[in-house]
């Protein structure tokens, strides 16, 4: 029986043709959809009963693949800086322009499929939110708590504990030391091990009571030997409170007072009802360390789970065959994210859309808004942008690296003079995200366009006119990089006279400049009103990726796209029929899917 052949669609990981060409070999069958041919002789597969794989093997595309990642992308640049920057701004600034971007996509999607995808945007634009507060309350918190509590010196340890409530570091006497022979453990899952500061007074017999503790989890034994901290050596004093209030130490407090309380006991030591505990010799880099690598696995733990909803939705819409975009729409065959063969060639016309930042393709605001994203964002058209874009990925990670270094360095050296925090600090990082970014990429892409303009106007276009432009590119760009380093250079120079620490560390400590970049570039896509031209009429201005998208549905709506109704029969759409009519209702997938196994 001769089956159809499906048309070829330049998908980022093409796994269409690879799929295809492990299924002719392994059973002889190709079937697409399109023209036909005669089958060969199908081999042992048709006798092994399972018809879901073969099912899989004839139909499946990564085609949705780049608008069910959305939802991931959503979730990930608005759950990273509420989490972890320390300025809430950016954080606030992408759950307002996630939530936009999801409201758009529902309100602009017509199909009850697409709108569904758009509800899943808008909830992971709110779930980024709440674990982004968690997170924070949670881990980043503590670091403020611990950066404006007092810091008390000389402490006694006869002194009462209730004097030094409000402290977060305690710099005991010089006679003060942890008595590392008196130490007990509370077993309750781990060891939770707490021993007495004691003082020149308690060696004399003169006090019996001890009001600070030295506590630690699973360092120490069940009598005696505490080595929770650098308690040997005499010549530490210093200790962290352990803060009822802190989001890292609220659940291992109670453990630490039982165990503090038993030692008591068991040594006959005197305790006051609320006793002060300490973490013995604990730096405050170690603390900030604990709660940025804690606040950091909380975050990445998240991004990586809600990420593996994507393959996982990619593989249940092809079990159910139901694909979100039409793959037999025409419009298809030029969009590619990413990678495409060597041998394959893109029109002019292409390449002029490309050029134009065209938002219309295929009906679908979602896929749409991705192929868009993907073209127009600095950071992501790295990876992702068209093949035959003008504005080449290696040009964009020229002005990626460039634009980079001209955030970090100044941004770390005025970090290091100012202040690590301050309107003015985040001033300064808007300015140079969105001045050197938006000059360099605007300039770049003329000077890069400026031959393919030449070769679209219909003019001839010799070889040393080529050549003259390269030549220009690549002197500019020498002049620009070595601008750059010069200024790199002077601040690193700052840097290492006005800071005892290394220049990874400042660099490091300010790289929240780059998650401005990123986010910043969508939200900017989003608001700033550009001019634009479609079908030759007169230049208008449009606000943002959807008042420009509205505008061109306007003018390509008659001609057919590729968003279509697929889940449900009442949805109205101006396309193709579903390419499984059996499976429009969801009572009716099994059966569809037996059938067409």
């Amino acid at each position: 029986t001769p089956r159809r052949i499906r048309y070829w669609t330049p998908t980022f990981f093409h796994l269409d043709r690879a799929i295809s060409r492990i299924h002719w070999l392994s059973s002889g069958t190709m079937s697409y959809y399109g023209a036909t041919v005669a089958e060969p002789e199908l081999l042992d597969e048709e006798d092994s009963g399972d018809k879901l794989i073969r099912s899989m093997r004839r139909t499946f595309s990564t085609v949705d693949l780049p608008v069910l990642a959305l939802p991931w992308l959503l979730f990930t640049i608005n759950v990273l800086p509420t989490a972890l920057l320390k300025d809430r701004l950016l954080g606030n600034i992408m759950f307002a322009a996630t939530f936009v971007l999801a409201l758009n996509f529902l309100l602009l999607s017509r199909a009850s499929s697409w709108k569904i995808l758009a509800a899943k945007c808008m909830l992971a634009a709110v779930l980024a939110e709440y674990l982004g507060q968690y997170d924070r309350s949670k881990y980043v918190d503590d670091l403020a708590i611990y950066s404006n509590s007092a810091l008390y010196e000389n402490v006694q340890p006869t002194s009462h504990p209730g004097s030094f409530k409000d402290a977060a570091w305690l710099q005991f006497s010089a006679d003060a030391h942890v008595d590392a022979t008196k130490g007990v453990g509370y077993q309750s899952g781990h060891l939770w091990c707490a021993a007495p500061i004691i003082g020149s007074s308690h060696e004399a017999g003169l006090s019996r009571t001890v009001g600070f503790w030295a506590v630690g989890m699973d360092c120490c034994r069940y009598r005696g030997m505490f080595s929770c901290g650098d308690v040997w050596n005499l010549t530490k004093h210093t200790g962290l409170v352990v803060l009822e209030k802190s989001a890292l130490s609220s659940s291992e407090f109670p453990m630490y007072m039982k165990a503090a309380k038993m030692g008591a006991e068991v040594y006959g030591f005197g305790i006051p009802a609320e006793p002060t505990l300490v973490r013995w010799d604990v730096p405050s880099a170690t603390v900030q360390k604990e709660a940025l690598t804690s606040a950091i696995s909380f975050a990445v733990v998240a991004v990586i789970t809600y990420l593996l909803l994507v393959p996982v939705s990619m593989i249940v819409l092809n079990l159910l065959n139901l694909p979100l975009i039409d793959r037999k729409s025409a419009v298809l065959k030029d969009i590619s994210f990413g990678i495409s063969p060597a041998s394959k060639r893109y029109n002019a016309e292409t390449v002029k859309e490309l050029m134009e930042n065209r938002c219309y393709y295929t009906g679908s605001v979602m896929y749409d808004y991705a192929y868009h994203l993907a073209n127009k964002h600095l950071f992501i058209g790295m990876l992702f942008c068209h093949p035959a874009h003008p504005f080449s990925k290696m040009e964009r990670l020229f002005v990626a690296v460039i634009v980079s270094a001209l955030v970090v360095f100044p941004v770390s050296a005025f970090s290091v003079q100012f202040g690590q925090t301050g309107l003015l600090r985040t001033l300064i990082i808007l300015v140079g995200v969105t001045l050197p970014r938006n000059l360099l990429k605007l300039y770049l892409i003329r000077i890069s366009q400026a031959d393919v303009k030449l070769e679209l106007s219909g003019a001839v276009v010799e070889e040393k006119d080529v050549m003259s432009q390269w030549i220009f590119q690549a002197v500019v760009m020498v002049l620009i990089a070595t601008l750059t380093i010069i200024i790199c250079m002077l601040c690193t120079q700052f840097i290492s006279n006005r800071s005892e620490e290394s220049l990874s560390t400042v660099l490091g400590r300010n790289g929240d400049g780059l998650c401005f970049m990123f986010t910043l570039e969508i939200v900017f896509d989003l608001i700033i009103p550009a001019p634009f031209s479609v079908g030759g009429c007169p230049e208008k201005f449009a606000v943002g990726f959807f008042g420009r998208w509205r505008a061109e549905r306007d003018f390509y709506e008659p001609w057919e796209d590729a968003e279509k109704p697929k889940w449900d029969p009442t949805d109205a759409s101006p396309v193709r029929a579903p390419l499984l009519p059996k499976a429009l209702r969801l009572t009716d997938l099994g059966h569809a899917m037996g059938q067409t196994a």
